[in-house]
């Protein structure tokens, strides 16, 4: 019995020493940050509708706000940028100048959006499956395993910044919010509640009054982006500097498979002997 315990402990040891290093291999599906611009670069905005007080800067799928010019992508990094927002005025003198692009920064480039006088911006910034890195694009993807992690340097009164996936024709947004600028990472995002939003509308559909989706039954993504909400009585700006969206490597999850199945054989031995 003695000797049947030592190996069957052995054996646990030795899983754990497989599995432990391997939890930190991680593949990038999305990853948007870097050196893309040596100036400021506008994005290329979408058509704008016009509501009363809200200007909606459209939602599409297809055509991309990618600066025009000016924008080189860095070797592994994420290129094309997709994304709507738009500008609700909420006061006199109303919000009238809307800035969005690609901000130069020595620490790495910052997505930037700002909006001046009494202003509220939503926004909906956003990777497409045919971008993916890593053959990601040719794989149906659940969020099982995926791991989300972003930083913004800066991000005005009133904010909400979510995680965003879009499945089946679908937009989700997180239950999840970061509410001050500053990292906004290692989010399980299978672990997160969802809820249905619909970004295509003019204006946007509201936030998600209830977030009853569970992360593990999204099963086949065609995004990944984020959500964001900013509002200021002078102005209202966000700036991110990194998206990352990671999976583990398929050999990662092999042999975490492989160390589940030697301890299961330890077990079988241990009882034999004992």
């Amino acid at each position: 019995m003695k000797t049947s315990s030592r190996f069957l402990a052995a054996g646990f040891l030795v899983v754990l020493a497989i599995a432990s290093p391997l939890r930190a291999q991680l593949t990038d599906v999305v990853n948007w940050g870097g050196d893309y611009v040596s100036a400021n670069q506008n994005f290329v905005r979408p058509t704008t509708v016009t509501n009363g007080s809200v200007v909606t800067y459209t939602y599409s799928s297809n055509t991309a706000i990618t600066p025009a010019s000016g924008y080189t992508v860095p070797e592994g990094r994420t290129g094309p940028i997709y994304g709507a927002w738009q500008v609700t005025s909420l006061g006199d003198p109303p919000a009238t100048n809307m800035q969005s692009r690609v901000v130069n920064n020595a620490a790495g480039d910052r997505i930037y959006f700002l909006a001046s006088t009494n202003a509220r911006v939503q926004g909906l910034i956003f990777f497409n499956k045919q971008d993916f890195l890593n053959g990601y694009s040719n794989v149906t993807l659940s969020l099982n395993g995926v791991v989300g992690s972003m930083n913004t340097t800066a991000i005005s009164f009133g904010q909400a910044l979510r995680y965003a996936v879009q499945s089946g024709g679908s937009w989700y947004l997180s239950e999840t919010n970061k509410t001050t600028a500053g990292s906004f990472s290692n989010v399980s995002l299978q672990d997160q509640n969802w809820g249905v939003w619909d970004p295509s509308t003019t204006p946007f559909g509201t936030v998600p009054a209830t977030f009853d989706t569970l992360g593990t039954s999204i099963t086949d993504v065609s995004a990944f982006g984020f959500y964001f909400q900013i509002e200021r009585a002078t102005s209202a700006s966000i700036e991110l500097d990194s998206f990352v969206i990671a999976v583990p490597e398929p050999s990662t999850i092999g042999l975490l498979g492989l160390s589940a199945g030697a301890l299961l054989l330890f077990r079988l031995r241990a009882r034999k002997r004992s």
